[in-house]
Order: C-alpha cells, then structure tokens, then sequence
C-alpha cells in the first residue's frame, strides 16, 4: 500500500528515485480527473431517472404491472420500471434525493470533493424516505396517479402506523405533527447529506437572492409595460 502511495510521488530518503515513476503533480491531476469523471457520471446517471420520471405513466409494463401493452415512458422498458419503482417507492420524495446527489455532481465537477460519502449518501436516502412519509399527509394533487398518495409505498405505511400509535397514546393532531416533523428531519437531513459548508451555503443565498431581485425587477418592468 505504501508503494502504491508512493507510486505519484518522490522517492523518500535512501530510497531510489527510479521508484518516483510519475511526477508529484500527476497525483492531483489524476484526482481531479477522477472526480470529474465521477461527477459527470453521477449528473447523467440522474439525467436519466429524472427523464423517466418525468414520462412515468402507471399503466407501463414493470415489475409490478405485468401487461403487454405499449411502454409510454421515453425511455422505454427501462425507463419504466426505473419510474415505477422510485415513483411507488417515494413518490415524489425522490426528487428530494435526487436533488442532492445532483449537488454531489456538481461539487465533484468542480473539483470539490464529498466528504464522507458514505454516510451522506445515507443521509440523503432517508430524507427522502422522511419526505415521503411527510407528503403522504398532504392533500394529493387532483391528477396524482397513484392510490397510495404522493409520498408512496413507504410514506403510506410509516406515516398510517405512526399516526396510528400517536392516536393510541393520546397526541392530537398526530397527522399534522407528523408532517411538519418529518419535513424539518428531512430538510436537516438533506442538509448534510449535499455536504456544502457554511461559505458555499452563504454564496448559494447570495446567488438566489440576487436571482430572485432580478426576477421581481423583470416582473415590475413587465407590469410597467
């Protein structure tokens, strides 16, 4: 392992310098290829499910609707089952996580690598299985395709037990609490699993700010048209 270590850097002392097979900056440039790569890879990776998402219709043959007809999605077969078992699954939650990992590929673009991954990626998962279990108690929208409610599968089972036991242990308005409580857990949640620090929150406010001043100056210049 040590060599390995070694293999993109110089030799250290009393060692040859044969073994410095690359110069010490062809470390940092292969790193930040990697995370490019990686990066990129991730942005197509959720181009990809958000297109079918986007043309996800209930009546596609998938692994829970087994009919011969003909595959509406954009992207196919694929493309359907792909849809079906985000769109049962978390229902539009997975927009939440998808999000994240949209910032993911961008940082990595960028150069900017993800700190502890792993555990980020977890946490981007569960804010959106939170998130899922906070929209099943919000009214469905009137064109919404699925019976289980727009939080999905998950959102429809965690959210119907636990208002049940909050029922059962006398908390009013269980519903209400358990929708604005998961929606802060899942925010908090999304928070850390997008890893940005404290300076790119600041400069991400700073850029919507700015974005939303120019949109209201576009508005007011219409209306003044």
């Amino acid at each position: 392992m040590a060599q390995a270590l070694r293999f993109f850097g110089p030799a250290e002392a009393g060692e040859s310098t044969a073994r410095a097979i690359l110069p010490a900056g062809a470390k940092q440039f292969l790193h930040n290829r990697l995370l490019e790569g990686v990066g990129a890879s991730i942005l197509a990776i959720i181009i990809v499910i958000v297109v079918s998402l986007a043309s996800y219709t209930p009546t596609d043959p998938s692994l829970n609707n087994a009919t011969g007809g003909t595959v509406a999605n954009l992207l196919g077969s694929v493309g359907a089952i792909v849809a079906d078992l985000f769109m049962q699954s978390l229902g539009l939650a997975s927009y939440l996580t998808l999000a994240g990992f949209v910032v993911w590929g961008v940082r990595l673009l960028t150069k900017r690598p993800v700190l502890k991954p792993g555990w980020r990626a977890l946490a981007l998962v569960l804010a959106g299985v939170a998130g899922s279990i906070s929209l099943h108690g919000v009214p469905t929208l009137p064109d919404w395709p699925l019976a289980t409610g727009m939080g999905g599968v998950t959102g429809a089972l965690v959210f119907e037990r636990s208002v049940g036991i909050l029922d059962r242990a006398g908390v009013g308005q269980g519903s209400v609490i358990l929708v604005l409580s998961m929606a802060i857990v899942a925010m908090a949640l999304w928070i850390y699993g997008v890893g940005l620090s404290r300076a790119e929150w600041r400069a991400s406010g700073t850029l919507l700010g700015l974005g939303a001043n120019a949109l209201g100056t576009g508005v007011k210049k219409g209306r003044a048209a």
